[in-house]
């Protein structure tokens, strides 16, 4: 017994310090991340997350405005040193919103399915961190350009009941 534990302890030890074995475990964190981004950006198509609204300054009236994702997006994923949660990732990808003319009611602009406007495109990241598995997002932040030469600022989306929360918030 005491054989097979000092055997077992060297094996563990030799993978441990193995390249090829971790090289082989960010593969699989890698295409982990990948498959979340692609079922995130994916949900867009299925639930363009569209909002009705009243336009109340100068002109009345109702608008409709539906998320399109642009198809450029970036991440980055770092490992934590943490047991519970080894890695933690960003997702950066940016989102127009489309907008539909002006209708008198609310009714009408529901129904709308044509939208001429595109606003610029907004961008998003997204923070997670990976336990058990799977990748649970953790923060939403949208980016807001102060002036011309300074650098953006990140601000952190808290108002879960607020249009810009649901049009980023990731679907299980």
């Amino acid at each position: 017994m005491k054989n097979f534990f000092c055997l077992f302890s060297i094996l563990l030890l030799i993978n441990l310090f193995n390249p090829a074995a971790a090289a082989d475990q960010q593969q699989t964190v890698d295409g982990s991340f990948r498959v979340a981004i692609k079922r995130h950006l994916d949900s867009y198509k299925l639930d363009p997350r569209a909002t009705v609204y009243s336009i109340g300054f100068g002109e009345s009236g109702w608008r409709k405005s539906q998320c399109a994702v642009t198809g450029r997006y970036f991440y980055d994923i770092q490992p934590t040193g943490l047991v519970n949660r080894p890695y933690t990732a960003q997702l950066t990808y940016r989102l127009y919103m489309q907008v539909s003319a002006i209708y008198t009611s609310r009714d009408a602009a529901e129904m709308a399915n044509k939208f001429p406007k595109y606003t610029a495109p907004d961008t998003y990241r997204i923070t997670f961190q990976y336990r058990d598995g799977n990748w649970i997002p953790v923060k939403y932040e949208t980016q807001f350009q102060t002036l011309p030469g300074l650098p953006p600022l990140w601000l952190t989306l808290e108002n879960t009941n607020s249009d810009q929360y649901r049009q980023v918030v990731v679907k299980p």
